[in-house]
């Protein structure tokens, strides 16, 4: 059973993990051993992780053992959604995105943005996603593909 819970400060060290190898796991599909690198060396950034754990909303998908994904809200823009990598297309991802939903009418929202990896396109486009547009970003002098989409929420 997969339930979601606000994120605690005790929870990052377990989250950034799960980062990690769900991207060097998942993501290599689409992208070089070069760019996932560059990409999961972003544990190393203890101020981003500090900043999300004191700024942003974050919500953790778990079975009561433990972690299977998390995703994080700063204000209209999801900042990371991420499920671990034994985890994938089990509904971690809709569960996480559903409290996503809730959260984000609570806090008055009208749409979601977000920047999103070729591997999780898909994924978005199913929660209803559009492209804005495709860009490049740079992690650690590394240029990585990217999508910028936005969703609007549904009125209720």
């Amino acid at each position: 059973m997969i339930r979601v819970r606000k994120g605690r400060p005790e929870d990052i060290e377990a989250l950034k993990q799960l980062f990690s190898d769900t991207v060097r796991a998942i993501c290599c599909q689409d992208y070089s051993p070069e760019q996932i690198e560059a990409w999961a060396a972003g544990t190393d950034d203890e101020g981003h992780w500090e900043r999300i754990n004191a700024e942003q909303t974050v919500l953790v998908a778990h079975n009561g053992r433990a972690i299977m994904g998390f995703a994080t809200l700063d204000n209209d823009y999801i900042d990371m959604f991420y499920v671990h990598k034994d985890e994938q297309r089990q509904g971690v991802g809709r569960a996480l995105y559903k409290r996503m939903l809730s959260e984000a009418a609570a806090q008055g929202q009208t749409k979601l943005m977000a920047d999103v990896s070729l591997t999780a396109k898909p994924f978005f486009e199913r929660m209803g996603f559009s492209i804005i547009k495709q860009e490049q970003t740079e992690r650690g002098g590394t240029r990585l593909l990217r999508f910028k989409m936005m969703a609007h929420l549904p009125r209720s």
